[in-house]
């Protein structure tokens, strides 16, 4: 009923929903085994290039006529499965792994299992309840404009995606240490590992952010039907933008999470999902795309500030300091910038007016950052780089 008029393809593949989401499933949750045991690059490299590159070239093998339309899809799903085939062979070779239940601390333990069992269901009605917002946008499209227009909205989100990837590699990193000190209830570490990760993501993935939007016109130029998915330029801004709250405010979530008030985190995912609900049902019959993209970031505006807001006041950190501040203005006037030069110095040549505005305006950018000291790691990574020690 939702998808037959609009988006009849997707009616004749939907059961492919149920292996695909199995496998992805599985792939998370030996990655997420793997991040607890301290072994997070193998199933890192798995998430970040092996899907990347087994979907690329299931793509290229489409483009080219080698699969048909059925054999596309299987093809999304076999990459998937062998994806999370590596990670569990990957995890159970671990000498740390065992996949044998310890019947004696289960039975001295029973309340703790109790309390365990309770927060892994809060932790799935949580998860999926946070999953749901993401995807709603690309539901109301397919059902209310069609899977053309679902698909040049894909293209958007996964440039826009691009903005946290620093994220999901250093959370991994960050994530048992912050909860250590929060059990150990240390606040002046878990402020500053809070107050580095969120600086160093927000630098990082402003740059990365205004790196696409530099260039955003030459990488739909470059694209194959480009001027296709140019129309989505707005939606690319604004789910960028909101990428970028991902990048610098996620780590919050799982400061909350690894607390005593724990019980918030479903409470912020749930007014995430209403409000993206509502603002995609408000927003994409005026708006089309550019609305679904608008409701997204407001949504993540809403739930950021509120998770922001509830971590530090359960906490009680004050995390954000002096660099958040100047790092967010050296970001603005990157843009401002921008905006400016295409507005009052353009060139007749986008690839040359892309390549002056990217070594100009970001090689200055990050100049600046280096000189205002934003970021310790960063500037220890840049002084090794072009002050290499003898």
């Amino acid at each position: 009923t939702w998808f037959g008029e609009k988006s009849p393809l997707f009616v004749d593949y939907y059961y492919f929903v149920l292996p695909i989401a199995f496998f992805m499933l599985y792939q998370t949750v030996f990655e997420s085994n793997a991040n607890v045991l301290m072994r997070i690059v193998v199933p890192r490299a798995v998430r970040e290039i092996g899907v990347r590159i087994g979907l690329l070239v299931t793509y290229v093998l489409y483009a080219c006529d080698v699969l048909t339309m059925n054999g596309y899809v299987i093809g999304i799903a076999v990459t998937y499965g062998i994806c999370a085939i590596i990670n569990i062979a990957y995890v159970c070779s671990l000498q740390s792994f065992s996949l044998r239940l310890d019947r004696v601390f289960l039975k001295e333990n029973t309340a703790l299992m109790k309390s365990y069992g309770f927060y892994t269901l809060f932790l799935i009605v949580s998860t999926l309840t946070s999953f749901l917002a993401p995807t709603l946008g690309s539901f109301f499209i397919t059902a209310k404009m069609g899977l053309s227009y679902t698909g040049i909205f894909a293209i958007a989100t996964y440039i826009a995606v691009m903005v946290s990837i620093p994220y999901r590699s250093l959370v991994a990193i960050t994530q048992p240490e912050l909860a250590q000190t929060i059990k150990d209830n240390d606040r002046r570490s878990t402020n500053r590992l809070i107050s580095q990760a969120s600086n160093n993501l927000l630098l990082i993935g402003g740059f990365i952010f205004l790196l696409i939007w530099v260039n955003i016109d030459l990488i739909f130029l470059i694209l194959p039907n480009g001027e296709l998915y140019a129309t989505a330029k707005n939606t690319v801004l604004m789910l960028g933008i909101g990428q970028l709250s991902v990048a610098g405010f996620q780590i919050f979530s799982p400061a909350l999470s690894y607390s005593k008030s724990y019980v918030f985190t479903l409470f912020a995912s749930l007014v995430l999902t209403i409000s993206a609900l509502v603002m995609n049902n408000l927003f994409i019959p005026v708006l089309g795309m550019d609305g679904a993209a608008l409701a997204t970031l407001l949504s993540d505006v809403i739930y950021y500030a509120l998770l922001v807001l509830v971590t530090c006041v359960t906490l009680h950190i004050q995390p954000f300091t002096k660099k958040h501040c100047l790092t967010i203005v050296l970001l603005l006037l990157i843009g401002g910038l921008n905006y400016l030069w295409l507005t009052y110095l353009p060139i007749a040549s986008l690839w040359l007016s892309s390549i002056l505005r990217t070594v100009i305006l970001l090689g200055g950018g990050l100049y600046i950052a280096y000189q205002l000291h934003l970021s310790e790691e960063i500037d220890a990574i840049l002084h090794s780089i072009f002050i290499p020690r003898k």
